[in-house]
């Protein structure tokens, strides 16, 4: 991106630069009154118009490549945001079912009875499933 910001950059000095050669060249010819009958004078003032127009071009054309560039740029970050969004609409359910169990609390549902580990893995387990079935219906 910064090597096509140069070159545009270089094509807008040039348009300008050659623009300002044309007006002090005109500006000269008729000084000099050469205008009207050489046709010299009208081949340089085309030559004059046909590079401002091809460095024009080119700054249109690298603004071309540095937009697509930065397009590029955000596509490749969304594709990157949207499977950090899936990993964590994955964890933080079963971040937090780990976190409700891990208090150590005396009075919470199945911490003393004898299959209470198993039936909060299976709850995790199934909303760890239903959450890749969701991604997977959604077409993620």
């Amino acid at each position: 991106a910064r090597d096509m910001y140069v070159v545009k950059r270089r094509a807008s000095v040039c348009a300008r630069v050659v623009t300002m050669m044309a007006e002090a060249y005109a500006h000269a010819a008729g000084f000099l009154a050469v205008a009207a009958r050489d046709g010299y004078y009208q081949d340089v003032i085309h030559e004059f118009s046909q590079v401002k127009t091809t460095c024009e071009e080119l700054n249109d054309n690298a603004h071309n490549v540095m937009q697509l560039l930065f397009q590029l740029s955000s596509y490749q970050l969304n594709e990157l945001m949207r499977v950090l969004t899936m990993f964590s609409a994955f964890f933080i359910p079963l971040t937090f079912i780990a976190g409700v169990y891990g208090m150590n609390f005396e009075h919470m549902p199945l911490v003393h009875d004898e299959r209470g580990f198993a039936i909060c893995l299976g709850a995790m387990a199934t909303v760890g499933a239903s959450v890749l079935f969701w991604f997977r219906v959604r077409g993620f």
